[in-house]
């Protein structure tokens, strides 16, 4: 998980914690920056074709949102399963839903 915005980030763990769910803060690399480049518009939405990367992923969004905070959860690998193991069914994994739902319940009104 990446995030701009440490009382978010703290939220998003605590939601995680609550249902289960495995997070963890990534640390953010600005060096990254340069990977979205392009030569031929403002900036490529992925880096090499060839691998999926979160990093990237919150590069690109961090580009469009200013001071705006965000967070980025990373589902690519977890999101859809192969075969059923254990409380997870084979197919769409629904993976994060439960934190998602957890940190929304407790958003302050």
């Amino acid at each position: 998980m990446h995030s701009n915005n440490v009382a978010l980030r703290e939220r998003v763990l605590r939601a995680a914690g609550a249902t289960g769910e495995y997070v963890w803060a990534a640390p953010w690399a600005e060096h990254y920056r340069s990977y979205i480049d392009s030569s031929v518009a403002d900036l490529r939405n992925i880096g090499d074709p060839d691998e999926g990367d979160p990093v990237l992923a919150a590069q690109f969004l961090h580009e469009f949102t200013s001071d705006t905070p965000w967070c980025h959860l990373d589902i690519g690998d977890s999101g859809f399963s192969s075969k059923a193991t254990g409380e997870i069914n084979k197919g769409c994994t629904g993976a994060m839903v439960r934190t998602l739902i957890e940190l929304l319940s407790q958003w302050p009104r």
